[in-house]
């Protein structure tokens, strides 16, 4: 489900403002000034590989894979989201990442066009590193690494966002160790990928 439109929003805000409010309407200024903070959910996504993956590993040894990568999209349309650019001052993605498998890697947030192009970065030159998840003896998942990360955007930033229509997170786990014991539960390890939004807004009429 998308999330609300701005200005669906901010009208409920103001409703529900002026209905605690005693008005005094010969002090009401012709100007209006408004600095709210919004905060919604992009998404969640929930990498899993492929059983392939595997396929050719030994069953009776330990073994590594080099590297592998899985990728997903989510919807992310800035003229959906917010309408007038002009209003946004200020935009916070919230990155929140839990790594399920044995073996470290790097998580990157792309921005895809309505053409599927890449016309940007989210993570830029700085990828988000992932530790290996703390295993069991058994192959089963003692602990998943986790990480939050706070990206905040400038003006030329929030530019380079009017034109994306998905986000493509991308994540390259390498040198990942698997004992026989792991293989067996290779099909219930996960990379979990939550990614939020804040946005600070800045509106002003003049009557």
């Amino acid at each position: 489900m998308k999330p609300l439109k701005l200005p669906i929003i901010l009208c409920l805000i103001i409703l529900a403002a002026t209905a605690c409010i005693d008005w005094d309407l010969d002090k009401i200024s012709d100007k209006l000034d408004w600095e709210p903070n919004v905060s919604f959910p992009v998404g969640e996504l929930i990498f899993k590989a492929k059983d392939d993956v595997v396929t050719d590993l030994p069953k009776d040894s330990e073994s590594t894979l080099d590297e592998m990568e899985i990728r997903d999209t989510l919807s992310f349309d800035f003229d959906d989201l917010f309408d007038v650019r002009e209003n946004v001052e200020n935009i916070l993605f919230r990155l929140n990442i839990e790594n399920h498998y044995p073996g470290g890697g790097k998580v990157e947030i792309l921005y895809l066009s309505e053409s599927k192009e890449i016309i940007g970065s989210l993570t830029k030159e700085n990828p988000i590193i992932l530790d290996p998840a703390e295993m069991n003896e058994d192959g089963t998942v003692k602990a998943p690494y986790k990480t939050r990360e706070d990206i905040d955007l400038s003006d030329d930033e929030i530019d380079e966002l009017i034109a994306t229509k998905e986000l493509l997170v991308l994540a390259t786990l390498y040198d990942v160790t698997l004992t026989p014991a792991m293989l067996n539960h290779f099909k219930d390890y996960k990379l979990l990928t939550q990614i939020g939004v804040q946005a600070q807004l800045s509106i002003s009429t003049n009557n």
